[in-house]
């Protein structure tokens, strides 16, 4: 029978020494013996061994870099100025959907295009190749504009 003593000075414990990283693990194996005359009989002796095993314990320690995150409200921020972005582009689909639905008649009767400035003045015509050519101004400048807000929607 070991006492505690014996097992500390096999695995070099002092006692009343503070806790190590390594530990030993005491492996017991049963062996049998059998004469030596080849015949095979109930085994009439056994003998235990001890094998002493160091185990060392690792303290894992957390490699990982911190995620350099933003502040919260650096996030919060970003995303309002995100959803603010994707009204604008929506608002924008919409109007080149309702510009692409937009016909202008060939005979130049039955169109018309008003403009209006802050001071009340206002211009009007219903000259169907003038009203086309600003259909297309007005197509072209929405899709750069719907290029610009898709630029950036980015996270």
């Amino acid at each position: 029978m070991f006492n505690s003593l014996i097992i500390s000075n096999l695995i070099g414990i002092k006692a009343g020494a503070p806790p190590v990283e390594t530990l030993a693990k005491l492996k017991m194996s049963t062996k049998t013996t059998t004469p030596t005359n080849g015949k095979a009989e109930t085994p009439n002796a056994t003998t235990s061994t001890a094998k002493i095993a160091p185990i060392t314990t690792e303290v894992k320690k957390d490699t990982k870099p911190a995620d350099d995150l933003p502040p919260v409200e650096d996030r919060i921020l970003k995303i309002n100025q995100l959803f603010g972005l994707v009204e604008k582009h929506e608002s924008l689909l919409e109007l080149r959907k309702r510009l692409k639905s937009f016909k202008v008649s060939t005979d130049g009767t039955g169109d018309s295009l008003q403009l209006r400035d802050s001071k009340g003045n206002s211009f009007n015509t219903s000259n169907s190749a003038c009203i086309a050519d600003v259909l297309n101004v007005l197509k072209a400048t929405i899709d750069k504009k719907i290029a610009e807000v898709e630029s950036q929607i980015h996270f």
